[in-house]
């Protein structure tokens, strides 16, 4: 039951999170009022926890939350948003169900070389899923609000070592995937942007970040580069449920 429980606006910027507005949750229903000035991607908390993020526009937006999931609709931004989510922890619930095939396979006592190639095929298949749905969304959104934000919010979760929460070589497999995939991804978004996606801010900043990184890259260095220590991205789902900092906790 979340009666009783107070629910949060927030705006994260720069790994801030900055109180929009709060109202407090009674017989199972929570109301926010206002006037907007901008239509933007904000994340909705119960309290100090992260549930899920919202476009702030104009209109009549609806939230569901139950103990799996949010679900989020009302306005055509919201509902695209929420298609998008559910199918992005859809496969990220597969991914998950990897480690599960694994370890049934060894208490199976099933042929190791045999299973480990074909894991690692539909991890690879599920990654390259992923690579299509942003893209699709990224595109699909370029002169809205969901572009920006996706794309900014893909690089932030990819270079977050805290979103690879799986066996070592599932790990290996996804982050390295992403460290060599991204800069290309990234070019290919840029090339086929419009100019409002280009300057919107947080986009021009991670997009100088990344030139100026790929520059000081040595041509002749193979490694992967720790990207996540040089773009500066916006926290992901797991930042966002860290506990808060003195300075972040609400008043």
């Amino acid at each position: 039951m979340l009666d009783g429980k107070k629910l949060y606006l927030k705006n994260v910027r720069n790994n801030e999170k900055v109180n929009i507005d709060s109202c407090d949750v009674v017989h199972g229903q929570f109301k926010f009022y206002g006037n907007i000035d901008s239509v933007r991607v904000v994340n909705l908390f119960i309290d100090d926890i992260y549930v899920t993020p919202i476009v702030l526009e104009s209109g009549d937006i609806f939230v569901k939350i139950d103990n799996s999931q949010a679900t989020v609709g009302g306005t055509e931004l919201n509902q695209e948003l929420d298609r998008f989510m559910k199918s992005f922890f859809r496969l990220q619930d597969k991914v998950m169900d990897i480690e599960h095939e694994q370890n049934q396979s060894i208490m199976e006592g099933l042929d190791e070389q045999a299973t480990m190639t074909s894991l690692y095929n539909k991890l690879i298949g599920l990654s390259q899923q992923k690579d299509t749905l942003f893209t699709s969304v990224v595109t699909t959104n370029y002169e809205n609000v969901l572009g920006p934000w996706a794309f900014v919010y893909r690089v932030s979760y990819e270079t977050d070592p805290y979103n690879y929460p799986y066996p070592s070589w599932m790990t290996n497999v996804l982050y390295t995937r992403a460290m060599q995939e991204l800069p290309s991804w990234i070019e290919y978004i840029m090339a086929k942007a419009p100019i409002e996606f280009k300057q919107d801010a947080e986009v021009a900043s991670l997009y100088k970040a990344f030139q100026e990184q790929q520059n000081a890259i040595d041509p002749n260095d193979n490694t992967v580069p720790p990207v996540e220590q040089t773009l500066p991205v916006t926290p992901t789902p797991n930042d966002l449920a860290r506990p808060a900092q003195p300075s972040e906790q609400a008043e």
